[in-house]
C-alpha cells in the first residue's frame, strides 16, 4: 500500500503540470473580447497557476493566484460607439479603420501604459504568455523581451484570415467563408470568386496596414533589435478560437488550433436571475418575451429617430413583452409593452423558458448564448464578423437577418412575426442547442488541458513541421517553379534538337538531290 502511495506521488510530480507563472495581455478595450477568455484565466488560477492579467476590466473581488494589471484608465469602448458609425459603411472602409488607425492606437495605448512598462522593465520570469489575436501583433514583443517559452494566441471569434498562417492551419476559400465576407460554406461561382478576393484582401490589408505600423510601435517600446513580427508569430505554440461546428462552418484544423466555442458560458449553466427579473419573466407565460440587445459597445440611444420609430411601431403590434437593454432616460418614451434594462444577465435571460426571440447585432458571444439556450435570432449585423455569424445562423434555419442601414416597418414587422409564429425556427434552435452542448469535454476544461499539456511537454509539442516552412515552401511554389522551369527547359532542348535534326535531314536531302542531278 505504501509503495502504491509513493508511486502515485511520483506520478503526480513527473506527469502533472507544475504551477506555472502565466502572463496574459488583452489589448482590445472591448468587454466582449475579454469576456471570452477571462473564465480560462480564472480557471488556470484555481488550478494553482499564478496568473497576471493585463486588461481593462479588473476583478471586483480579488482572487487567489490572480493579479490584475488594471489599464482601464487608458481606453474603454463600453457603450461608446454610436450606431450612425455603421450605417451604410462599406466593408473595406471598416477593415481599413480596424487594421489602420484603431490597431495603432491600441498598440501605443497599451504598451505606453506605466504598469505595462513596469512589467517590461522588471524582467520577471513567466512560463506562459497568453495574448489576443485580433487587429495587431505588437504585444508579442512582450514574450520576446521577457523570454517566455510558451506563447498562446486567443481569438474571441472564429479563426481570423491572418491567424491561420501562424500554425499553417488549412484555409480553403472554396468552402471556408472569409471572416469579413458574410458568406456561408455553400457559395456559388461568384461568391467563391468574391470570397477569394476577401481572402487575399484581408491578408494583404493586415500585413500592409496593421503589421507595418504595429512593428514600428513595437520597436519603440521593445527596442530596435526586436525581430520582425513574422518571427515573433512563429513562436506561437497554441491558438484557441471561439468557433464550433454548431455556430460556424466546420473546418479542418491543425493540431495547435483548438475550437472552444462557448468557453465563456459557465459549465454549471446560467446563474439565478435577480428577483425582479425572475418575476417579470415568469409572468409572461402566455405570449412570452422578446429580448433585444446590441451588445456592450453600442449605445442604442444613438439610433436615428426613423429607426427608433420603426422598432416602436413594430413592437406595439406584438402580443409579446419586449425586454430591451437600453438607457431609458436617454430614449424617447418607450411603448407600453417595452421594459428597459441597462445591465442584463444575458445568458440567464435567454435561458428563461418564456423568452421567445433574441434581437441582436450578431455578436458571437450573444448569438452563442442564444444557441446554447435554444432561442431563435433576428440579426442586424453591423461590423466585423457579425455578417459571417448571421449568415451561418440563417443558413442553419434558426435566424433571419435584416440590414441595419435599410430598416423600415414592413420588413421588421414581417421578420418578427415569422420568427415568433413559425415553429420551425424554435425547433431548429432547440436542435442546435443540443448539438452545441454535446461535448466530450467542457470547452473551459479543454482550454486548460491544452495549456497544461504545453507546460508538461514543451512549446513545440502541438506544432507541425509546416510551421517552419515559408509561405512559398508551404504552397509548394518553389517545387512548382522548379518543375515548370525544368519542363520548359526540356521542351526548349527538344525543340532545338528537333530543329537541328530537321535541318540535318533537309540538308542531306538537298545534297542527295544534287548528287542525283
Amino acid at each position: 500500500m505504501k509503495l502504491l502511495t509513493v508511486l502515485a506521488v511520483i506520478a503526480c510530480v513527473v506527469f502533472g503540470a507544475r504551477g506555472a507563472r502565466i502572463l496574459a495581455l488583452f489589448s482590445a478595450s472591448a468587454k466582449s473580447h475579454y469576456n471570452v477568455f477571462e473564465p480560462l484565466l480564472k480557471r488556470l488560477s484555481e488550478k494553482g497557476h499564478a496568473v497576471v492579467s493585463v486588461n481593462y476590466f479588473p476583478q471586483k473581488v480579488p482572487l487567489s493566484n490572480f493579479t490584475d494589471v488594471d489599464i482601464s484608465g487608458s481606453k474603454n469602448l463600453v457603450g461608446a460607439i454610436p450606431l450612425a458609425m455603421f450605417e451604410n459603411m462599406p466593408k473595406w472602409v471598416g477593415m481599413k479603420i480596424l487594421l489602420g488607425d484603431f490597431s495603432v492606437s491600441t498598440c501605443d495605448t497599451v504598451l505606453d501604459h506605466p504598469k505595462v512598462k513596469q512589467i517590461i522593465q522588471a524582467k520577471e520570469k513567466f512560463d506562459v504568455f497568453i495574448t489576443e489575436i485580433f487587429i495587431t501583433d505588437c504585444c508579442l514583443g512582450m514574450a520576446h523581451v521577457l523570454n517566455i517559452p510558451i506563447v498562446v494566441g486567443a481569438i474571441s471569434s472564429v479563426s481570423l484570415p491572418w491567424s491561420n498562417e501562424i500554425m499553417r492551419n488549412p484555409e480553403i476559400p472554396s468552402y471556408i467563408p472569409n471572416w469579413a465576407s458574410g458568406y456561408t460554406d455553400q457559395m456559388d461561382f461568384f461568391e467563391r470568386s468574391a470570397n477569394l478576393l476577401f481572402f487575399l484582401g484581408t491578408k494583404l490589408g493586415y500585413r500592409y496596414l496593421s503589421d507595418t505600423l504595429s512593428y514600428e510601435i513595437a520597436k519603440k517600446h521593445f527596442g530596435d533589435d526586436l525581430p520582425d513580427l513574422d518571427t515573433l508569430r512563429s513562436k506561437t505554440s497554441l491558438i484557441l478560437t471561439n468557433g464550433h461546428s454548431a455556430i460556424s462552418t466546420p473546418r479542418a484544423l491543425a493540431p495547435g488550433f483548438k475550437e472552444l466555442g462557448g468557453i465563456h458560458i459557465p459549465t454549471s449553466g446560467p446563474q439565478p436571475l435577480p428577483n425582479d427579473l425572475q418575476d417579470y419573466l415568469d409572468a409572461q407565460g402566455k405570449h412570452g418575451v422578446v429580448y433585444f440587445s446590441l451588445g456592450s459597445q453600442v449605445d442604442p440611444s444613438t439610433m436615428r429617430n426613423e429607426t427608433l420609430a420603426t422598432f416602436y411601431k413594430a413592437f406595439e403590434q406584438l402580443p409579446q413583452q419586449i425586454l430591451w437593454k437600453c438607457p431609458e432616460q436617454r430614449m424617447p418614451k418607450l411603448p407600453k409593452n417595452v421594459r428597459s434594462i441597462e445591465w442584463a444577465p444575458q445568458l440567464s435571460i435567454l435561458c428563461h423558458p418564456n423568452v421567445r426571440l433574441f434581437i441582436t447585432h450578431g455578436g458571437l458571444l450573444g448569438t452563442q448564448e442564444a444557441v446554447y439556450c435554444g432561442v431563435p435570432i433576428l440579426g442586424m449585423p453591423l461590423f466585423g464578423d457579425q455578417h459571417l455569424n448571421m449568415a451561418y445562423f440563417v443558413k442553419k434555419g434558426l435566424a433571419l437577418q435584416l440590414g441595419y442601414g435599410r430598416l423600415s416597418y414592413e420588413p421588421v414587422s414581417k421578420a418578427l412575426n415569422e420568427l415568433l409564429t413559425n415553429k420551425s425556427f424554435a425547433e431548429t434552435a432547440r436542435k442546435a442547442s443540443l448539438q452545441f452542448r454535446d461535448r466530450q469535454v467542457p470547452p473551459l476544461e479543454e482550454g486548460v488541458y491544452w495549456i497544461e499539456y504545453l507546460i508538461r511537454h514543451g512549446p513545440n509539442s502541438l506544432k507541425t513541421a509546416a510551421s517552419n516552412l515559408t509561405w512559398y515552401q508551404y504552397l509548394l511554389l518553389d517545387v512548382l517553379l522548379a518543375m515548370v522551369t525544368s519542363l520548359l527547359l526540356v521542351s526548349w532542348i527538344l525543340y532545338k534538337l528537333l530543329k537541328l535534326a530537321f535541318h540535318w535531314v533537309r540538308t542531306v536531302s538537298i545534297d542527295s538531290k544534287k548528287k542525283l542531278n
